[in-house]
């Protein structure tokens, strides 16, 4: 049952009525999932409203028209003023006092935002909390609907939150989805009580759709001739794109032909351009900045890397997989239900002597380069989750 000041059709009263939080629509693998859920939504009986902490974001243009969108100002207020100062932060270049920092408001941000919840003009049926941090926090002390659910899309122990908090945010919650089984098992080694009520829900990747962009994107056009090196990712601590730059230096000491190509944005931008002037590699290291269809560039790179420092279950890397591309990942949660070492991809530790190793392993060796595009091209990978069980259970909530 749905209770609002607005008036709603009569083709909308016999649906479930659903609203997916999510801060706002930035371009990162979180909301790109979010787009693929709801269009495999489509037609699925459900009526959906997406609300937003605040109505912005690159990818806000391409939710579906027939979902509505609906903005919190007061969360949204909050959530400025954290991004503000995690990106002042990180412009101080100090990583302890970030990850300090970070610490703090995953131990008291769900406190913070209790404080400023709102009586929600609108009460849904059911209610998606669809990343964590604020939006589960939101989700979890609004009155917002009598069913709740969340997704995980991390390493929640290496994320640094706090269980003993975190334990009565997710006490709210029907159901916990988890992005990969790495990602259910981190969480529930921090709540175990929380173990019958959490199941796996991998991210949506449409091929089809992947391929169709790839046509139509840009690439390249400097006219290398050597290796080109792909990553894609958000310019923040949690993506590793500082050892990116490490490693580029090494290998530009090794004389290797090879151009590294970054694609994102993010608050570490200014910070790891000027350690890649530092450490010569500013004609290496090729900073492209954030590109809505990237496809054309992960279709023609030589090499897929990504160095992470944690993940939930990384879209970036499954991309790499759908266009058959030689991988070097980080093992970081995730990677191995997705890569098989030695076999489709290198996983690799997590420091900057590892990743390199790797990455130099593929550089020189092009049979091993071959064997992985071989190897992926005849596997036979699963892309995405079970959306009719997904929709089957929402559809239960309503009987």
């Amino acid at each position: 049952m749905i209770t609002d000041k607005s008036s709603y059709s009569l083709q909308h009263q016999n649906k479930l009525h659903i609203a997916f939080i999510i801060p706002d629509m930035v371009l990162g693998g979180v909301e790109k999932s979010l787009l693929a859920l709801l269009d495999a939504m489509q037609g699925k009986g459900f009526h959906i409203t997406l609300l937003l902490f605040r109505r912005q974001g690159e990818l806000l243009p391409y939710v579906p028209d027939w979902v509505d969108i609906r903005e919190i100002e007061t969360v949204g207020k909050l959530e400025t003023i954290r991004r503000t100062i995690s990106a002042a932060l990180s412009r101080l270049g100090s990583k302890k006092l970030f990850l300090v920092a970070k610490s703090i408001y995953h131990k008291y941000g769900s406190k913070i935002i209790k404080k400023i919840v709102n009586i929600p003009e609108t009460v849904y049926d059911v209610a998606i909390a669809y990343k964590d941090g604020a939006a589960t926090w939101y989700t979890a002390q609004s009155s917002i609907a009598s069913v709740k659910i969340a997704f995980i899309h991390t390493d929640f122990k290496t994320a640094g939150y706090n269980p003993l908090s975190q334990k009565k945010v997710y006490n709210n919650f029907a159901k916990i989805f988890c992005n990969s089984k790495e990602s259910k098992d981190s969480f529930l080694r921090a709540l175990p009580e929380f173990s019958d009520r959490t199941e796996v829900f991998y991210n949506i990747v449409n091929p089809s759709t992947i391929y169709n962009l790839a046509k139509s994107g840009t690439s390249y056009n400097d006219n290398f001739s050597g290796l080109r090196i792909l990553t894609i990712g958000r310019l923040s601590h949690e993506k590793g794109i500082d050892k990116v730059i490490e490693v580029a230096s090494r290998l530009k000491t090794k004389n290797y032909s090879i151009r590294w190509y970054v694609i994102g944005d993010g608050p570490d931008k200014n910070k790891l351009m000027k350690k890649a002037k530092k450490l010569h590699v500013e004609n290496e290291v090729i900073f492209l900045g954030s590109v809505i269809n990237p496809y054309r560039f992960l279709a023609d790179c030589d090499i897929y890397v990504q160095p992470s420092n944690y993940e939930g279950y990384c879209i970036s890397l499954a991309e790499a997989r759908l266009f058959c591309k030689p991988i070097v990942t980080c093992d970081f949660c995730g990677a191995r239900e997705q890569i098989v070492d030695g076999i489709t991809g290198i996983i690799t530790g997590m420091s900057v002597n590892e990743l390199f190793a790797g990455v130099e392993k593929l550089v020189i060796d092009e049979t091993l380069r071959l064997k992985f595009r071989y190897n992926l091209l005849h596997s036979s990978c699963v892309f995405g989750a079970d959306i009719n069980g997904f929709c089957d259970y929402l559809g239960s909530l309503k009987r």
